[in-house]
């Protein structure tokens, strides 16, 4: 029969330390987990930038379309990261929770609202504007004037200072007050690592894995069919209605006579104007199944839709276009100098 016994820094240990949810786990064995946790984001994080910057080259341009590319990479990059950690820093929580004397529900609701929370933040990121007022939402960055990139809505900041919070609030009990058996007086030792016989230590070790291993491939498996789902945009422009958010994004910082790649359509603004009303207004086409020609006035912080033809001819699309421009009283087009002003 096998004794239970506390920490032996040997490699069935550490397989315990992230894989097991299973005793309980003191204040020092909690925080080394903690720090190889934390080591291991910051080097996922090192070389995923490293390789999105060696193999898109664009990402080291200064314009808008790469720094809103370099926005959507970090959501997404965020979101894998947290659930490549999500079980191992389960596991060190609920296992210090319950030796604070508690049943780590409390871990696993924490857990679950921080995930929510990057989940909005990938996908804010992704296609801004499209939540609503949840997430991020195309905005002036006041550091950089002209320049527009996705913003977090004042929801998003309310909701990531509650998180802040509440994340403190939970670090002080997990990681600085004792034990309830400490705090008891009682003499027990932390039991959470078994001793196996060396004839079964194969066996354990991989009965331990089975269950944060389907849960990894289960969560990289969504995080691919997220991401997949995210690459494809069906482009619906609706007159009256705000753009869709990647096609906004292009919309708000591309500069006219270039181009942008929203999913599988590519858009390219034509010319930036003002209307009868002071509004500044773009026109764009956007090359997909159905390629559009359209007019989007900016209003608050959302590009709406003004004017929208999917003509059968491009000079059909044209006429369409020039029409409604000498209805709407379009000023002379900017200047590429007075579009890098206003982007």
């Amino acid at each position: 029969m096998s004794e239970p016994r506390g920490r032996g820094f040997s490699i069935e240990w550490y397989i315990a330390l992230f894989a097991s949810t299973s005793g309980r786990l003191g204040r020092e064995s909690w925080w080394i987990g903690i720090a190889l946790i934390a080591i291991m984001v910051v080097l996922i994080n090192v070389l995923a930038t490293l390789a999105a910057f060696s193999f898109f080259p664009s990402f080291k341009e200064l314009n808008g379309t790469s720094i809103l590319a370099r926005f959507r990479f970090s959501g997404w990059l965020v979101l894998g990261i947290f659930l490549t950690v999500l079980y191992p820093l389960y596991a060190l929580s609920v296992k210090r929770r319950r030796d604070r004397g508690g049943t780590g529900w409390d871990v696993t609701l924490y857990l679950a609202a921080n995930g929510l929370f990057i989940l909005i933040q990938a996908f804010g990121m992704e296609w801004p504007m499209t939540f609503a007022g949840i997430g991020y939402a195309m905005a002036d960055e006041p550091s950089l004037p002209g320049l527009v990139l996705p913003m977090p809505t004042p929801a998003m900041q309310l909701a990531g200072a509650m998180l802040t919070v509440v994340t403190m609030l939970m670090v002080i009990p997990l990681g600085f007050l004792r034990g309830q058996a400490k705090r008891d007086g009682v003499k027990s030792n932390r039991s959470w690592v078994p001793t196996p016989g060396r004839g079964s230590i194969q066996k354990v070790a991989a009965q331990r894995w089975r269950t944060p291993a389907a849960f990894l491939a289960v969560s990289l498996v969504a995080l691919g069919a997220g991401f997949a789902y995210s690459r494809y945009t069906s482009g619906e422009i609706v007159v009256g209605k705000a753009l869709p958010g990647s096609i906004a994004g292009i919309v708000g910082t591309v500069l006219s006579g270039q181009q942008g790649k929203a999913g599988n359509l590519i858009v390219s603004p034509l010319a930036t104007f003002a209307n009868r009303f002071a509004q500044h207004c773009r026109s764009f086409e956007v090359d997909g199944d159905h390629p559009t020609a359209a007019v989007a006035c900016r209003k608050d912080r959302e590009w709406i839709v003004s004017f929208a033809t999917t003509s059968q001819s491009a000079r059909g699309r044209e006429l369409e276009l020039d029409a409604h421009l000498l209805s709407i009283g379009a000023s002379p087009p900017f200047t590429v100098e007075g579009e890098a002003l206003f982007f």
